[in-house]
C-alpha cells in the first residue's frame, strides 16, 4: 500500500505540467478566435484575450497570443508590448521580457511627473536583470511622486517585486 501511494503521488507530480500545458493549449485555441475584437476589449477587458489565459497561469501562452494579435492588428501599442513583456517575464521567458523592455523605454517619450512610465519599465527591467541598484534609483523617483495614481500603483508592484527579489518575477509581482 505504501509503495502505491508513493507511485500514485510520484505520477500526478510528473503529469500535472502535461495536464497544465494540454489546458492552456486548449484555451489559447478558444481565445486565438476571437483575436478580430478590438484593442480595450483585447487588453484592458477581464476575461478576455491575453487577460483570460493570464488569468489561468497560461503565461506563455498568454505572450503568444499577444505576439499574435500585435501581427493580426499590426498594432505595436505600448500597453500591449507592457503585457507581452509580463507575459514572457512570468513564463521566465527573462531574456525576451528584458528585450522587450528595452524596446519600450527606446520607444517611449519622456516621462512625466504624474506617470514616470519608462522608470517603472526600467525598474522591471532592472528586476529581471538582477540590477537591484537600479531597480531601487527607479523605485525611489516614483516615490517621490507617488501621488499620482499611476506612480502610487506601480510603486507598489515595485515594493513587492523589491521585497521579494529572490523570487521569479510572477511570484514577486503577484507576492501579499
Amino acid at each position: 500500500m505504501k509503495n502505491f501511494k508513493k507511485a500514485t503521488i510520484t505520477w500526478l507530480a510528473l503529469s500535472l505540467p502535461c495536464f497544465t500545458h494540454a489546458y492552456c493549449e486548449q484555451s489559447l485555441s478558444i481565445q486565438v478566435k476571437q483575436l478580430d475584437t478590438d484593442l480595450t476589449t483585447f487588453d484592458q477587458t477581464a476575461n478576455r484575450g491575453w487577460r483570460k489565459l493570464a488569468a489561468e497561469k497560461c503565461y506563455k501562452q498568454a505572450a503568444t497570443l499577444i505576439e499574435q494579435y500585435i501581427e493580426q492588428a499590426n498594432n505595436e501599442n505600448s500597453a500591449l508590448q507592457w503585457h507581452l513583456l509580463q507575459m514572457h517575464a512570468m513564463a521566465g521567458n527573462t531574456l525576451q521580457a528584458i528585450s522587450l523592455g528595452q524596446e519600450i523605454v527606446a520607444k517611449a517619450p519622456p516621462s512625466q511627473p504624474a506617470f514616470l512610465w519608462k522608470e517603472y519599465v526600467q525598474a522591471t527591467v532592472a528586476f529581471l536583470e538582477g540590477d537591484n541598484q537600479q531597480l531601487l534609483r527607479n523605485r525611489n523617483l516614483l516615490a517621490r511622486h507617488k501621488h499620482s495614481k499611476p506612480n502610487e500603483l506601480n510603486l507598489m508592484a515595485l515594493d513587492r517585486l523589491i521585497a521579494n527579489i529572490r523570487k521569479p518575477y510572477a511570484d514577486a509581482y503577484f507576492a501579499k
